[in-house]
């Protein structure tokens, strides 16, 4: 039994073989070409890329286009056949057709007509979605004479317009706005500290120490000669706003809530008023030998100063130090006194400006922490205003640390660092606006081409960065932006070219000066003039710039033709007469 199974099953796989051996045949009798049929010569068609994903794209817009590029092959063996058509017939050709379906749509272009090999054409896709979500469509390509369909994958994504966030006041608003909030409110707090910890602080010691200082000088004084109560009540008007008074007692007055958050409100500016004023009374008080040393460090503080009436001050003081020890004393000390007041005034005039200009600063910092919580609350796209910011930040960090701050500089230094977080993320958001519109009036190209619906890629995020970093990047964008639009906008008509100056000139007397001015209007400025027939009289000559000046020689009437150029190269001709009467 066990023989006769193997026999039957080895006879079952012989006739298996055999029949796909004469099937195999047949087909290769089927597919071989008959006796006189040549291989087709069509061309066939390439299609270069075979996808295109569009991204996210607003729903109810429409993208901006992208490019297939189409390319007509010819079939491989159509060089080494022989010619089908004689020689005054057309190449091969191919007629291609293409359809889509969905969000997508396609057109054709110069693709319609006949393409031979190696022809090139484009089509052009764009995506305009009509519902939210992801979506997937094909692009079918057609070729007459009918080949092989070629088919090019689309993708996309319809989102919801983000130009408008959601609902003020709603739970997801909050939830969007609630980064930028909190970025924000740590930002002015740790503005607020710094300001009073490493600006304010510093200032006021500087100054208490400077109080100190003239208050030990003044208490060497004699209190009963006139004047000293004078100089120590300067002194507590100085301290007055920074101490107060414990069991008749100076003490640090504890700051307040309004000194940290604006400062400064010129307390120190009234102590430093009131320290030099003190100062300048204690010259009255000075030995000789005292105040000659005062009189020298003056007049190279004049001198330093460079202006006209410190030099001249400086001169003064140079004369009588160089006088005898004899010298009027008291003279010295008015020289001394009016150097002290110009030399404070000065120093009290920068002070003034630099705290103006710091509280300027912060002022602009608080503005620009106000429009972005704006920004982020009403159009949301908040992630853009903190990458900005920290663009700014870290180009201003790395600019600090080329430059040497001045020890005493009132806290000018620290003005470009508060600002630079805040501009940086204010360039950063309406950055990428500009980014969009640049490439939407083609003043930038399709490498940047971004979505503002999606903030979140690495185009808008990189792009954000580098327009908070750099300032340049920002104006360059901006300056283009505005030569465009200039050069699209409509400029008024050019005027015609016109001579304004009556064709009868005013008549001359022989042997007088003769002056004649001629107008002209219009066309492009500035004008050349001209004789291009007759003469003016004799003694008489034109001028290019437009003058008919000499002194007319003989008695009569002349008739000539004068032309106007402008630097266009238009012209204008009119016909003159001028009399001469003897």
């Amino acid at each position: 039994m066990k023989s006769t199974e193997r026999r039957t099953l080895r006879n079952s796989v012989i006739l298996a073989a055999l029949i796909a051996v004469m099937n195999l045949g047949a087909g290769a009798e089927q597919q071989a070409p008959s006796p006189g049929t040549e291989p087709s010569d069509t061309p066939s068609i390439d299609l270069s890329p075979d996808k295109l994903d569009f991204g996210q794209q607003a729903v109810g817009t429409v993208s901006v286009v992208k490019s297939i590029n189409v390319t007509a092959v010819a079939p491989a063996g159509a060089a080494a056949a022989p010619p089908a058509a004689t020689p005054a017939s057309p190449p091969p050709s191919v007629k291609i057709s293409a359809t889509t379906t969905g969000d997508f749509g396609v057109d054709a272009g110069a693709c319609q007509g006949q393409l031979a090999a190696g022809d090139r054409c484009v089509l052009t896709v764009t995506f305009s979605p009509k519902q939210l979500g992801p979506t997937t469509a094909s692009l079918v390509v057609t070729t007459d004479p009918a080949s092989t369909a070629r088919i090019v994958s689309l993708s996309g994504e319809g989102v919801g317009c983000c130009a408008v966030g959601p609902g003020l006041f709603t739970g997801d608003w909050f939830k969007s706005i609630t980064p930028v909030l909190v970025v924000v409110f740590l930002y002015l707090l740790g503005l607020i500290l710094v300001r009073w910890n490493m600006i304010a602080l510093p200032t006021r010691k500087l100054l208490m120490t400077q109080i100190e200082s003239v208050r030990a000088r003044a208490a060497t004084l004699d209190p009963a000669k006139p004047g000293v109560a004078q100089i120590n009540d300067l002194l507590n008007k100085a301290m007055g706003p920074f101490t107060k008074q414990s069991a008749g007692e100076r003490a640090w007055r504890a700051s307040t809530p309004m000194d940290w958050l604006f400062w400064t409100r010129g307390q120190e500016l009234a102590g430093w008023a009131f320290v030099h004023e003190a100062e300048e009374r204690m010259v009255t008080f000075l030995e000789p030998e005292g105040i000659r040393a005062a009189m020298e460090v003056a007049e190279a503080g004049l001198r330093e100063a460079g202006t006209s009436t410190a030099q001249a001050l400086a001169a003064r003081i140079q004369d009588a130090l160089a006088a005898t020890p004899s010298a009027d004393i008291e003279r010295c000390k008015a020289l001394l006194s009016e150097a002290l007041g110009m030399l404070y005034d000065r120093t009290d005039t920068k002070f003034a400006t630099l705290v103006s200009w710091h509280n300027k600063t912060v002022w602009l910092t608080c503005c620009g922490l106000l429009f972005i919580v704006a920004l982020a609350a009403t159009l949301q796209h908040g992630i853009l205003l903190l990458v900005g910011a920290t663009g700014g930040l870290l180009s201003r960090l790395s600019r600090s640390l080329q430059r040497a701050d001045v020890p005493t500089d009132y806290g000018a230094s620290w003005t470009t660092l508060f600002l630079s977080p805040v501009v940086g993320a204010l360039a950063g958001w309406s950055g990428i606006l500009l980014v969009v519109l640049a490439v939407k009036l083609q003043v930038l190209g399709a490498t940047f081409d971004l979505n503002w619906c999606n903030p979140c890629s690495p185009l808008a995020l990189g792009l954000a960065f580098l327009l908070g970093f750099s300032e340049r990047a920002f104006d360059g964008i901006l300056t283009q932006l505005e030569q465009k639009v200039q050069a699209q906008s409509p400029s008024s008509p050019e005027q015609p070219l016109n001579i304004g100056t009556a064709g009868k000139l005013p008549n001359g007397k022989v042997d007088q000066d003769y002056t004649q001015p001629l107008v002209a209007s219009g066309g492009t400025p500035p004008y050349k003039w001209s004789t291009t027939n007759g003469t003016p009289p004799p003694g008489l000559s034109l001028d290019p710039s437009g003058r008919i000046t000499g002194k007319p020689n003989a008695a009569g009437g002349s008739s000539f033709t004068l032309t106007v150029t402008d630097s266009a190269s238009k012209t204008k001709s009119q016909d003159f007469t001028l009399t001469i009467d003897a």
